[in-house]
Formats: structure tokens, sequence, C-alpha cells
């Protein structure tokens, strides 16, 4: 069976790398080995958690469990990057370890979007031009957020580690520096570009390739194009989650297409030939003789596609006979006689004076 990486952590699918790395850690905690002795239940468990985890918390491996949906086999890497994220922070706190995690490169963040696309565009695919406003690291000062990159000096508070180091008895913990914010240096004075920030805001404009059979809810990944990184880290990705626009005629149903047709009593009682759209042109249809309720036509082969996918869905046409509220005097006298050769008996209606003279009074 496909194994579910998410549902092994507890988690929803579009849950984040910070939700996922908790996740990870409280499991992990919970069912090491070393907690467990001789717990074969438990030892199964923290190999699955380990697995779902070397996937997840990795964007490209994540990017491809995301769009096969299954598991994926071969080489997940190594598990050291896992154990630091379980052990890391505990040993660097306890021990005094290192400047401190202000002072490691750190990744950006990832970006969503979310797409409104045509059906017409799942099904043939397009190209989009999306306008995504994000931040990048400040040119002018090269992420420091001080003047020309230099115009800071060590924080004297935490000797420039970015951390203070609290020890009580035998116990020592790290914290932020609070007098440089973990940043291990005070500006002396702000860069006039980015006001001290580091980084500043820009306007890019990406290009996202809509492959043939795109569907409702896919993820495609810009490599990339995130938030910057702090600390010389790398930058995140873009996400670009797709969703369908209402239609003025087809409602989805999985790859099935379903749309109402309304036929005139007329046409239902003689039968007719109907144009109706497709997504690809037009198309057309019997109307049967004879049609005395409402009837569905299938059209094979006329619905989406799936990605990766062999066939289409079909289209489902849902006949509807329409009756006219109003008749004129000519159209109905057209239907009585018309019902008098089918041996109907039908009321006549009131004309001449009287009848003038009863409807004013209606």
């Amino acid at each position: 069976m496909p194994k579910d990486y998410y549902a092994t952590l507890g988690l929803h699918p579009e849950a984040t790398q910070e939700e996922i790395k908790k996740a990870y850690r409280k499991l992990a905690l919970e069912f090491h080995p070393d907690r467990n002795s001789g717990d074969k239940g438990a030892e199964e468990r923290f190999k699955e958690v380990q697995e779902a985890y070397e996937v997840l918390r990795d964007p490209k491996k994540r990017y491809a469990y995301d769009n096969a949906g299954f598991g994926l086999s071969g080489d997940l890497g190594s598990s050291g990057s896992a154990f630091e994220d379980l052990f890391g922070d505990f040993f660097e706190d306890f021990f005094g370890r290192g400047t401190g995690r202000s002072k490691r490169a750190k990744r950006g963040a990832d970006l969503r979007y979310d797409l409104d696309i045509t059906l017409e565009e799942a099904l043939h695919g397009a190209e989009k031009v999306i306008t995504v406003p994000r931040e990048e690291v400040c040119g002018a000062c090269r992420g420091t957020g001080a003047r020309d990159g230099v115009a800071y000096v060590p924080c004297g508070q935490c000797k420039g580690t970015g951390q203070i180091r609290y020890a009580q008895g035998f116990f020592a913990v790290q914290k932020p520096c609070m007098a440089c914010r973990g940043t291990g240096r005070i500006v002396r004075e702000r860069c006039e570009t980015c006001h001290g920030a580091g980084h500043q805001e820009v306007i890019d404009k990406l290009t996202v390739n809509l492959p043939p059979g795109t569907y409702e809810g896919m993820r495609l990944l810009v490599e990339g194009k995130g938030q910057c990184g702090s600390n010389g880290g790398t930058r995140g990705d873009f996400y670009v989650y797709v969703k369908f626009k209402p239609h003025d005629m087809f409602v989805v149903r999985g790859l099935d297409l379903h749309a109402d047709l309304d036929v005139h009593f007329v046409e239902a009682a003689l039968g007719a030939q109907k144009t109706i759209p497709t997504l690809e042109g037009s198309a057309e249809i019997r109307i049967p003789q004879g049609l005395n309720k409402e009837q569905t036509l299938k059209l094979s082969g006329l619905g989406l596609a799936l990605y990766g996918k062999p066939g289409r869905g079909d289209l489902y046409v849902h006949l509807h006979v329409l009756f006219p509220k109003k008749l004129t005097a000519e159209q109905r006298d057209l239907l009585v006689k018309l019902g008098k050769e089918f041996g109907i008996e039908l009321p006549q209606s009131e004309g001449g004076l009287l009848g003038r003279i009863k409807g004013a009074f209606r």
C-alpha cells in the first residue's frame, strides 16, 4: 500500500516545514529505541517516523512525493541531518557549543501562490506570468542593515555571539541576546536603502508552465524563488497551487464535466439537432424524438485529462424539457387543435365581449 507520510507524522498535507520538524521531534523522542528498550513495535514506529521525515523535510523530495502520491524509494539521504534537527538545539543550549542559533545560516521561507486557471488551460496546458512580491537581501548593506555593510560594532553584551549563557547549578542554557536581538552586532548607522532591515521588498515576475492535464490542487515548484535567507542561507522555494475558475456552463466532478441544456417542448416532441460548446470547440448532439422527461446524454472523452495518465473524462449533458409559461391566442389555438388530433378534450378559452369584460375585472 502507498505510504502516507503526512499521516505517519500526524500532519495535514499543507503543513509548514516548522510544523513538520516539530511533529518529528515529538514522535522521534517518544519512540526512540533508547527509551523503549526491547519494544519492537516502538522500533518499527521510530523507523517509519524517520523515513517520513527524511522525505518531507527536503523540499525537492516532498514535491516529488506530493505529485507522485506514493512513498519514495532509494536513497533518502543520511540520518545525520535528522539527528541534528532532533538533538542539535539541546546539545547547543546545554553545552554552550557554537555561536548560537542566530549565527547559523538560515534558509529563507517558502512562498505560496494560489493560481486560478480556466478549464481550457487545465486541459491543454498554458504559460502564466504571475507577479510576486518577495524579500531580497539588500545589496547596499549586504544584509547587515548597517550603512555600506560595515557601520556596526560587536555587541558588548554577548561579545558578538548573539547568545547569553545562563548557568543554574549544573545546568546551563543559552538564549538570544536581547541587546542585539541575537545578531551579535549593534548597528551604529542604519543602511539608507533598507533602513536597517537588511532586506527589501521587490516585485518579481515569474513564468509558470502548466502541463496539459493540470488538475485542481496540483502543486508546482519554482526552485529558489522564495524569500531570501539570512546569514548567508539559501533562498526558499516558490509553490504554486492550482485552482479552477468557475465555468459558465460546466460543473467539474473528478475528470467528468456536467452541463444542463434546456430543450423546447416542440424539440422534445419532434426530435432535434443541437450544438453545444465543449473545451475544444463545439459538438453536435441529437435530441431523441418523444423526449418527455429529464434525460442525460454521455459524450465520451470530452472531459478533463489527468497529468501523466492516459485517457480523459466524459461530458454529461442533462436535458430538461422546457415549456412556455405564456402563450399567444394563436399558439393556444394551435395546441388545442393538436390536442384534438390526439383525442384530448381541452377547455375552450373565453372570447368575445363577455370574455373581455371578465378580463377587465381580474
